[in-house]
């Protein structure tokens, strides 16, 4: 299905209405949750079928979803505030903030940056095995390697710059003040009668992470217009060199990493977006175009 996102809302709505349902249906998908921007502003939002299907109880303005690896933009955003105020170089190695050590027994490890870890160059894998010590599968710096290990070491940095859990620093730095009062990165009690389950491809519900402790690669939740306030927060500050190619990614000219985003060349132009996957509740956020008047889908 191919929307043009400049149309009128009414014609957009009638467009969903007419499309989507049977989409669902196609796809196993019981309910999800639409956000428009246009103009530069959270324009609608619309909703379809369920949270859950055993209750029926539908999606709704007010349902949160698991953001899984949505959660790096956000924390990336954390990030930038902290170099914005010369308490962090994105250049200079992470080892030299922390008071002790991280992962003894690969020194290749204290020459990762910052940057780095948002351009995903740290040549950590994106998970190490469950009891086992983290090392690097390649000398950071040499290319493009997807790492959620990066971004927790990054983290335990950021909390100690800030004498902050993670969730704190993020909801008085970015969360609050964007206006994305139903995110975060620990489970609430809110979350017990919005959030949605997941359902894998045999029918099986998946229940919602509910974590006690902030995790900046995978523990966000949020709901679909909080997103697009992420994306709003990108579009209104100069995506100067978080926007800007900082490795490519293999096989697809296309396709960079900033700082943060996933970076692409499209045929209307260049587009920054990022993915969040989680058992039995995959997301893609849409493309944004970025201009000084962003219309996009979230």
């Amino acid at each position: 299905m191919k929307l043009r996102s400049d149309a009128p809302i009414e014609t957009l709505l009638a467009d969903f209405d007419r499309e989507i349902p049977p989409l669902c249906r196609e796809q196993g998908v019981p309910g999800l949750s639409l956000a428009l921007i246009q103009g530069g502003v959270l324009a609608a939002t619309w909703e379809f079928g369920v949270r859950n299907v055993e209750t029926g109880e539908p999606v709704d303005a007010d349902t949160v979803f698991q953001g899984a690896s949505l959660s790096k933009p956000v924390f990336a955003l954390g990030v930038r505030r902290l170099c914005e105020q010369g308490m962090l170089d994105l250049d200079r190695p992470l080892r030299e903030y922390l008071l002790d050590s991280y992962a003894l027994g690969d020194s290749r490890i204290d020459r990762i940056t910052a940057r780095m870890v948002l351009s995903h160059q740290t040549g950590l894998p994106n998970w190490r095995p469950d009891g086992q010590d983290l090392v690097t599968l390649r000398a950071p710096g040499l290319g493009f390697g997807y790492s959620g290990e990066g971004y927790v070491y990054l983290q335990r940095v950021v909390e100690q710059l800030t004498g902050l859990s993670l969730e704190a620093y993020l909801w008085a730095t970015g969360l609050e003040p964007l206006g994305m009062l139903a995110s975060h990165y620990v489970w609430i009690d809110r979350y017990d009668a919005v959030a949605t389950i997941g359902y894998r491809a045999d029918g099986t519900a998946v229940q919602p992470m509910r974590a006690e402790t902030a995790n900046a690669a995978y523990s966000l939740h949020l709901t679909a217009a909080d997103m697009t306030r992420l994306i709003l927060a990108t579009f209104s500050s100069d995506g100067g060199e978080w926007l800007r190619p900082q490795v490519q990614l293999p096989h697809d000219p296309a396709l960079a990493w900033g700082l943060g985003w996933g970076l692409q060349s499209t045929a209307d132009g260049p587009a920054f977006w990022h993915w969040g996957d989680y058992p039995g509740l995959p997301h893609l956020n849409g493309m944004s175009l970025p201009s000084s008047s962003p219309d996009s889908i979230a």
